[in-house]
């Protein structure tokens, strides 16, 4: 009997326990929809910093210039759309009409005849400038080719006081109708002919056809008031009688033969006389006299004028001829309002440390940028390459702008300004409570400051891990209150609360230390906020725990042994935590992984994941020097042959086997648990690539597979860009099906074929839970390590 209630009283302590604990973890989740992008805020549990990831405006200007010949329009090549025109200078010389074919009349309504009643037909030309014509085309046909050879296409002059053809040809040249379909035919006159302004007459001349001769042409006119270019232009018809003198009608208005004028304008112009403009964004401007006389200029400068195009195009207008042709050079100024990745490192005792890292596309030859900075920022440098050149010739400080000119700006350089600001903290009020004891809420006031901003609140635990973290995007300048409620399994110890604030110009941050005492009691969860792996808040359910209250006290007895078996369940569990946390902080903790052949002392392999990168030979020889005055090895694995060495803030650990050595280059001191993989994976690539490595020839090539080896050992997966493979075959819990649509989703808002592990962790901080679900996700290759290229 007292087995079966001891058995009883452990299986109901045990689902009760199951219950409270599952509903405490669900309650737990957060949401981010409301908060910044994840790969906005970095926040770094070991030095208790926050990075905060933001744009920084840079103006970009640019001076350009060039020379065009023979054109009629002008295109200035401005490489990118980006570009603000601030500023458009030109200036035109050697002005002058190309040749042209001008279109007097050209629809054909009605046809007349040149034959033996009218041998001839006349039609206006009106010159306006100083002309050459080369050639005229006149529209028609044959009707029938007569013995008469002698019918010409004539210029001639015009009488003005009878109105009438002068009959002096000016230049004639033969008929050339010889089909009999109606078409443009061609006449040429050689040479050609210079036409002084005036009115001209153009003839078709057949005053030498017989009366009783046959030959017959037909010329079409245009007498359609609707359709007719010019009805102020005259045309004659030459009549023969054979009774009395041959004579040239009064003419009429409204009927135009039709034809076309192949000609230059060869009249020098200056560009105010023929009203010379430039059409640019939509308005038009003047074009200047120059001196000499076929020269202009135009300098005109816009407030906002984006052309949004690689090529500025500028149409240029006269009233003259669109025939016109001119040679120009031109001087642009440009800008454009940069929106310059960069960063503010926050932490306590330290002032803001400001990093911007511009991309610069250097375009023109007077390429230079300016930043304008707030009063708050200090000591302010430039570095290229790594190499402060703040004090160089070609970077000028004035009042509070810092500009890199043209002469050291390439595209290959790496640019980077930093600068300091004093630190604007927020302020706590904890109402001089500093103490709690589980299960109580803790609860403190944050005193906004006058600006606006965002407010990171972070809550760590005794041994620093992130239990909890929110923002708050303010735009007004209210206080604020953080709650947070203990959950049963808190730990004991010192908690240390962080508010982080900043805005575009400064940044703060405030702690407070508070004392945590596990303690007895019913637990109020915090709320669940709205999680996208928590769409609502799981409430504790009372009745549950009352239950677990009676009938724990009812088998008390009995309990006890569960309680014992409980305690080891949860050390086994604090235990698997505890690694996994190491696991992760290993992986973000490594910068390079470098393995060189002995022998030639070259790298077989390396890969290089964050910091900066060191010289792996260097590094080799200094530890080897090291090793030979006898320096301690790394106390837990002589045999490996392991030694560990502080380098310019980097820890460096060696790995020497027979052939090779193993670098791996660490942003801090490694876990135990790091250190055994570092020697495992070393007997991986001693019993993979021994041989090779023996007989090393400078062929990289089959070494590449060390990359998997790395993966396995090291869990750089974690740490790498990652792809998403088909997870329709791949049997996947709940959980990690809605992690991996989140990636899916995030990569999609992003425009991105890859992601990041940091990209699905609230706030970048740890989380237990979506660590864990990563890690499976990668051994059920779901999650891919790839490589990405930036263009």
């Amino acid at each position: 009997m007292n087995k079966r209630i001891f058995f009883f009283s452990a299986l109901i302590f045990s689902i009760i326990a199951s219950a409270f604990f599952s509903n405490a973890n669900i309650s737990y989740a957060r949401n981010s929809k409301k908060h910044l992008k994840a790969s906005s805020y970095q926040y770094n549990e070991i030095n208790k910093t926050l990075t905060v990831h933001q744009n920084f405006p840079i103006l970009e200007t640019a001076e350009n210039n060039g020379t065009i010949k023979n054109v009629s329009s002008i295109d200035i090549d401005l490489e990118t759309p980006r570009w603000n025109v601030t500023n458009i200078e030109f200036n035109i010389t050697d002005m002058a009409f190309k040749n042209e074919t001008k279109i007097i009349e050209d629809s054909p309504f009605d046809s007349y005849r040149v034959y033996r009643l009218t041998t001839a037909l006349a039609v206006q030309i009106n010159v306006t400038e100083d002309t050459r014509i080369y050639r005229v085309k006149i529209f028609g046909r044959l009707i029938n080719q007569g013995s008469s050879n002698n019918v010409y296409v004539q210029i001639q002059g015009y009488n003005s006081g009878e109105n009438k053809p002068n009959g002096l040809p000016l230049r004639s040249t033969p008929l050339n109708m010889t089909n009999t379909i109606n078409e443009w035919r061609i006449h040429k006159f050689s040479p050609p002919v210079d036409l002084s302004k005036g009115i001209y007459c153009l003839v078709i001349n057949g005053t030498n056809i017989g009366y009783l001769e046959s030959d017959e042409y037909k010329w079409y006119a245009n007498e359609d008031p609707n359709t007719i270019k010019d009805p102020s232009l005259y045309s004659w018809e030459f009549v023969n009688t054979w009774f009395s003198t041959d004579y040239w009608d009064e003419g009429v208005l409204n009927r135009t033969f039709l034809y076309k004028l192949d000609q230059r304008i060869i009249e020098d112009f200056s560009p105010e006389e023929i009203n010379m403009k430039a059409e640019i964004n939509g308005k038009e401007y003047p074009i200047e006299d120059g001196d000499p006389v076929v020269t202009g200029s135009l300098n005109v400068s816009f407030n906002n004028f984006f052309p949004d195009a690689i090529e500025l195009n500028i149409p240029i207008k006269n009233n003259i001829s669109d025939a016109l042709i001119f040679n120009l050079t031109y001087y642009v100024k440009l800008k454009y309002s940069l929106s310059c990745r960069g960063s503010v490192l926050i932490k306590a005792d330290l002032d803001n440390q400001w990093t911007l890292k511009p991309t610069l596309n250097r375009f023109g030859y007077n390429y230079s940028i300016k930043y304008e900075y707030p009063d708050n920022l200090r000591y302010v440098s430039v570095w290229k390459n790594d190499i402060n050149i703040t004090n160089h010739l070609d970077v000028l400080k004035i009042g509070n702008s810092i500009s890199i000119l043209n002469d050291t700006i390439n595209q290959s350089t790496g640019w980077k300004i930093t600068a300091n600001s004093t630190r604007i903290d927020p302020i706590i009020d904890h109402g001089g409570q500093t103490s709690y004891s589980v299960p109580q809420e803790i609860q403190f006031w944050v005193r906004s400051l006058p600006n606006e901003g965002n407010y990171t609140c972070i809550l760590t635990d005794s041994i620093g891990n992130v239990i909890y973290s929110k923002l708050i995007e303010k735009d007004n300048t209210d206080d604020f209150s953080y709650n947070y409620t203990f959950l049963l399994n808190a730990r004991s110890g010192e908690w240390t609360a962080l508010v982080f604030w900043n805005n575009e110009t400064d940044a703060g941050i405030q702690t407070q230390l508070f004392q945590i005492t596990s303690g007895g009691g019913i637990t109020i969860l915090p709320p669940s906020g709205d999680d996208d792996d928590s769409k609502s808040t799981t409430e504790v359910d009372y009745s549950l725990v009352v239950i677990g209250v009676i009938l724990t006290g009812l088998v008390i007895a009995g309990g006890f042994s569960s309680f014992t078996a409980y305690k080891k369940v949860m050390k086994i569990r604090e235990l698997k935590k505890e690694k996994l946390y190491k696991k992760f902080l290993d992986a973000f903790n490594l910068n390079n992984v470098i393995v060189i052949n002995k022998k030639s002392g070259l790298n077989v392999y390396e890969q290089f994941f964050a910091g900066k990168k060191l010289d792996a030979t260097l590094i080799s020889g200094f530890l080897d020097a090291i090793r030979a005055f006898g320096i301690e090895l790394t106390s837990a694995y002589e045999k490996s042959q392991t030694i560990s060495l502080e380098y310019k803030a980097s820890k460096i650990l060696m790995s020497e086997f027979k052939d090779f050595r193993l670098i791996c280059i660490l942003k801090d001191r490694p876990s135990e648990e790091f250190l055994k993989s570092v020697t495992a994976l070393s007997y991986d690539i001693d019993r993979e690539y021994g041989e090779l490595l023996q007989k090393f020839d400078g062929n990289l090539t089959p070494f590449a597979g060390i990359k998997g080896l790395i993966e396995h050992h090291l869990n750089t997966s974690f740490i790498s860009p990652l792809k998403i493979i088909d997870i329709e075959k791949i049997e996947l819990s709940p959980a990690e099906r809605s992690l991996v649509q989140k990636a899916k989703s995030i990569m999609k808002q992003n425009k991105l074929d890859y992601f990041f592990t940091t990209f699905l962790m609230p706030e970048q901080a740890y989380d237990p839970k979506r660590t864990q679900l990563i890690f499976q996700l990668i051994e059920k290759k779901v999650f891919q390590p790839t490589d990405i290229s930036f263009s």
